[in-house]
């Protein structure tokens, strides 16, 4: 699950194990080996909101955002700051495949991942071809 993106250890029992999508209960995310710990650079009380959750949950919203989590981890104030461009509303699917490749690959490609892995219906080709040419972006730039 998403848990196993992160380095430091959180209590199973303080961490979902499912969430809410689309009004039926799911699963998380697949495994990644991709491992984060609070970038030093990021806010630890927003970090770890994100990472363990509010306190109260909101109707609209899941109350633990574990891949935003990661994210924030990894990039820190300062790499958000750079990509808050493109984190925009309302975020089309042009719009969060953009951010996708804004972002540095070992942000992108765990995080695509982790929504492949809960994605159904007709959108699951869409992220793998994504997920693919993230990976493909990746291994050009590094050559």
């Amino acid at each position: 699950d998403c848990d196993d993106l992160f380095d430091d250890n959180y209590n199973e029992s303080e961490f979902q194990n499912s969430f809410v999508f689309n009004g039926a209960e799911k699963p998380l995310p697949t495994k990644t080996t991709t491992k984060t710990t609070a970038h030093s650079k990021c806010n630890t009380i927003v970090y770890n909101i994100l990472r363990g959750g509010r306190k109260t949950s909101l109707q609209f919203d899941t109350s633990k955002s574990p891949l935003a989590a990661f994210g924030y981890g990894m990039l820190g104030d300062e790499g958000l700051e750079k990509v808050e461009p493109f984190i925009t509303y309302p975020m089309t699917p042009e719009k969060a495949k953009s951010l996708l490749f804004t972002l540095p690959s070992e942000v992108s490609i765990p995080i695509c991942k982790e929504i492949r892995g809960i994605t159904i219906g007709p959108r699951s080709k869409e992220i793998n071809d994504i997920h693919d040419e993230l990976v493909n972006h990746a291994k050009k730039i590094s050559v």
